[in-house]
């Protein structure tokens, strides 16, 4: 009867054990699945500062604070490499005005050679048509020539018939009346052709007396430009450049040194308005339905293993929309406490993680969310 007994309360411990069991599972209770996000420490608040050209440091501001408009760094164009100095921003009156000549002497050249450039146009199109006159006077004279030769053969033969009385002295008159006729054309057809070959010289001359002037202009104007150019590289070697602060803060110069030099856009340190780190972390559209301001957020810094240092906890601090192909806003977190590690330890630009969570969910989805994200996956890849 004992045994009977027991059996009856091991089975009903069972079934209640695996009911509690199953409901926990099941039930949706505090359960999460979880987003993991990434980004870095940083200043909420500063300006950053980057060198506008190519140059040598020659000084560098070693006061912590700093004022707005205060010089932070001066550069030295003095060994840059000047390379195009088109696109050298100039700051001094003097570069300044010597640009503003080889500017000049480059328009002042472009509009000459453009209207050479014309008249050279002008002088080909009437020496092609002159050629073409030419072409034309010269055949039609030879066939003149041609033709004259044969009215003199016939004036010739005229005459000995006269002798032999076949034709009258009035039909020889005319005979050599047109043969005059004849001459006279030939005289003025040679004196024609004679015209056209010296008007045609004579736009050869003019032609080449353009192309002369179009070398001499660009040898000119090379000449002008060398040597406003080295005029201008040598005001700008001499020409320094101040970076001033923008606002007032906090200075943080990133490991510069005095002859230092630096290329044209270099991040050169930042002017902290607001000595506050705060953890900054790029979030997906997804995520961002998951997050609002004031939140609680638990991560941790790569550089403190959470294994060693713990967690460290945050709160929301604003949610900024970015233009990014995979991540849609960009959170700050403040940075309240850590369970182990001293948050003066940390420094801008340490690399940070967290999980956002995302869907509710139970324990026994939690357990086979990895599984479940394979089988997605593949069933996704499948249907490609």
């Amino acid at each position: 009867m004992n045994t009977n007994k027991k059996k009856v309360q091991l089975i009903s411990f069972a079934f209640v054990l695996t009911f509690i069991i199953s409901f926990i599972f099941i039930y949706e209770y505090n359960f999460y699945e979880k987003e993991l996000i990434q980004g870095k420490l940083s200043f909420n608040s500063y300006s950053s500062i980057y060198a506008e050209e190519s140059g040598y440091i020659t000084y560098i501001n070693n006061n912590l604070n700093v004022s707005e408009k205060d010089i932070l760094i001066t550069i030295s164009n003095s060994k840059a490499l000047l390379s195009n100095i088109e696109n050298i921003s100039l700051s001094s009156q003097n570069t300044k005005s010597i640009k503003s000549k080889i500017e000049r002497n480059k328009s002042e050249h472009l509009t000459t050679i453009k209207k050479l450039n014309s008249e050279k146009k002008h002088f080909e199109f009437s020496i092609r048509i002159l050629t073409n006159q030419l072409e034309k006077a010269i055949y039609n004279y030879e066939k003149f020539l041609e033709l004259k030769k044969i009215e003199e053969l016939r004036y010739e033969n005229d005459k000995k018939l006269l002798l032999k009385g076949s034709i009258s002295k009035l039909e020889l008159e005319g005979r050599r009346k047109s043969l005059q006729n004849i001459n006279n054309e030939e005289i003025k057809l040679s004196l024609d052709l004679s015209t056209i070959k010296t008007e045609l010289s004579l736009l050869k001359t003019k032609s080449k007396n353009v192309i002369d002037d179009i070398i001499t202009s660009e040898y000119i104007f090379n000449s002008n430009n060398e040597v406003l150019t080295n005029e201008l590289i040598t005001a700008i070697k001499n020409e320094t450049y101040n970076l001033t602060s923008p606002v007032s803060g906090t200075l943080n110069i990133s490991n510069l040194s005095i002859n230092q030099l630096v290329e044209k856009g270099q991040f050169l340190g930042q002017v902290i308005v607001e000595d506050v780190l705060v953890a900054t972390l790029n979030i997906t559209p997804k995520m961002k339905a998951n997050i609002n301001h004031g939140d609680e957020v638990v991560f941790s810094v790569d550089s403190y293993p959470y294994v060693e240092y713990g967690f460290l906890i945050g709160n929301v601090l604003s949610i900024s929309q970015v233009n990014d192909n995979e991540f849609s806003h960009v959170i700050k977190l403040s940075i309240k406490k850590s369970s182990n590690l001293d948050l003066i330890k940390l420094r801008p630009n340490m690399s940070v993680q967290a999980y956002i969570k995302t869907n509710k969910t139970s324990l026994l989805k939690l357990l086979f969310l990895p599984i479940n994200k394979v089988i997605h996956t593949d069933i996704a890849l499948d249907n490609l």
